[in-house]
């Protein structure tokens, strides 16, 4: 069979399709360019645009993750920290130095974990932070499950044990404070050298009375912190100071020893007043102790035990309040008998009424 022959495409055609599909591919280079410049400039998923600091220096194995932990970003010295944003130091002589963007100074030790934040800078979940606010700067916060620490001007360590679920404050230069998060009206105020803590485990509801720190444990603790040695030795100089502080009570103990010594009885006597003295002392601090474990160490607790200043009952008025609410008792249960007595009395009675013809 003869086929007709087929009318082949002109000169003229052909360059009109190829131009089509020059220019369909130039749209499609340019399309995905556009994409690929939106997607560098865009933030990613989870990543806060804002930057809440930035890492000064860092050393041995440090992890930095986006809010939603999904995100592992840059951990490099110069390299921004956004808001947010989880820090994990590792074990050994690891550590990360921070500037935050309210300018102070943020010191993470070996084994913490913690996050940024725009108003509470630190979140800290465990491990140690040691914080520097200078002046000019706001307050700055550190966080914990149980306990919010302020240190308004100067240095301090910030310490949370998630097995204890106890957060330590320690202030190594000015005065700092410490309140239950849950609870702030019981502020407790930590002075240079000092440390209060909060824990929940031995059920406080308010930071233990503040107690001079041993700067021997101090100089050991500071080690683990990237701090230089000027700012190591002042820290260490104020709890030293601290310790050798006396308090009032104890120049008033002594005062007391003294005027007794100068005041001395017959042997007979003195030993008397001693024992007394010893028994009444021992008694004062069971009592202290008591007031400490149940008011958390709060100043003046035992006055919180007993606020209308009432005194220990002595023990014969107690036995005869015992003595006197057995013979009321006594006095209910002759008087309920014979009230049920009489009621049996009147029910005999009717039932004889109503068998009698």
């Amino acid at each position: 069979m003869h086929l007709p022959p087929r009318n082949k495409p002109s000169r003229v055609s052909r360059l009109r399709w190829t131009a089509l599909a020059v220019v369909a591919l130039l749209a499609l280079v340019v399309d995905r360019g556009r994409q690929a410049l939106a997607s560098q400039a865009a933030p990613a998923a989870g990543i806060s645009p804002v930057l809440c600091g930035t890492i000064d220096a860092v050393g041995g194995d440090v992890q930095v993750l986006d809010s939603g932990r999904s995100v592992l970003l840059t951990a490099l010295s110069g390299s921004g920290l956004p808001c947010g944003a989880w820090i994990s130091v590792g074990a050994g002589k690891s550590w990360i130095s921070i500037r935050h963007r309210d300018g102070v100074t943020l010191h993470a030790s070996a084994g913490t974990f913690m996050a940024l934040g725009p108003v509470e800078q630190v979140i800290l979940f465990r491990g140690n932070v040691f914080g520097r606010a200078e002046g000019g700067t706001p307050e700055l916060q550190v966080l914990t499950s149980n306990a919010r620490s302020r240190i308004p001007m100067g240095m301090a360590v910030v310490i949370y044990n998630q097995g204890e679920e106890e957060t330590q404050l320690v202030s190594l230069e000015g005065t700092a404070r410490i309140e239950n998060r849950f609870a702030p009206e019981g502020v407790m105020e930590v002075k240079e050298g000092e440390a209060s803590s909060l824990n929940f485990k031995l059920l406080r509801t308010v930071p233990s009375a503040p107690r001079a720190v041993a700067s021997a444990d101090l100089r050991e603790k500071l080690k683990s912190f990237p701090i230089d040695d000027r700012i190591h030795s002042l820290a260490v100089r104020a709890a030293f100071q601290r310790g050798e502080r006396k308090f009032a009570a104890t120049f008033d103990q002594e005062a007391k020893q003294q005027a007794e010594f100068a005041n001395r009885a017959p042997a007979t006597v003195a030993a008397e007043m001693i024992e007394k003295e010893r028994e009444a002392a021992t008694e004062r601090m069971l009592m202290g102790k008591l007031a400490e474990k149940v008011t958390g160490g709060v100043p003046g607790g035992a006055h919180l035990l007993s606020p209308s200043g009432s005194k220990r009952v002595p023990a014969s008025a107690v036995v005869k309040e015992i003595e006197l609410s057995e013979s009321t008792l006594k006095a209910r249960k002759v008087k309920a008998e014979q009230a049920e007595r009489k009621r049996l009395m009147r029910e005999l009675s009717r039932l004889k009424a109503d068998d009698s013809p």
